[in-house]
């Protein structure tokens, strides 16, 4: 669980920054106080799943992209990412070699 609030409150503040919002403009879309997203991204609050909901709807985001490890993710895009080029790549062979 303390990993999971670790991961919360990184990524809420990560992704509210790479969209360049402020803790107010995030907590006013989401219509709590700015207090309540400090808190969140300082791992004092703890939000319900329908404030989660609504954070990963402003944030774009799908609501367990918050509540992992942003490093697990990014290893998850990059080897489905090499496998499908890996994948492509026999194809194109495959194809070249009945062509020629």
């Amino acid at each position: 669980m303390e990993k999971t609030i670790e991961y919360l409150k990184n990524n809420v503040k990560h992704y509210r920054t790479k969209l360049g919002l402020s803790q107010q403009k995030l907590a006013e879309e989401c219509k709590v106080s700015t207090y309540y997203i400090s808190g969140i991204e300082r791992g004092h609050n703890y939000p319900s799943l329908k404030i989660l909901i609504k954070i990963s709807e402003v944030l774009n985001i799908p609501v367990y992209m918050l509540l992992i490890d942003p490093d697990r993710h990014q290893n998850d895009i990059l080897e489905k990412f090499s496998k499908d080029l890996e994948d492509n790549i026999k194809m194109v062979i495959t194809d070249l070699k009945t062509r020629y």
